[in-house]
């Protein structure tokens, strides 16, 4: 759960950070952010949303399988 929740961090960078000094706290969601909705590039933000979506799902899908490894249920 902590993985995918790494993967959506986007609220406290902004307010704490705004990306921080050279862009060193930049995460994928906030980069979509400024893709879609401060360049315009609506189009190149959505394929990267599209890219994340599918890391998440693989992500998701490996941890689903390794967690039947370690929980064993009665």
């Amino acid at each position: 759960m902590n993985t995918i929740g790494a993967f959506k961090v986007f609220e406290s960078i902004v307010v704490l950070t705004n990306g921080g000094p050279g862009d060193a706290s930049r995460s994928l969601v906030m980069y979509i952010y400024e893709q879609g909705f401060k360049s315009f590039n609506m189009g190149y933000a959505s394929a990267i949303s599209l890219l994340l979506l599918t890391i998440t799902v693989i992500v998701t899908a490996i941890q689903f399988a390794l967690s039947k490894r370690w929980a064993f249920y009665e």
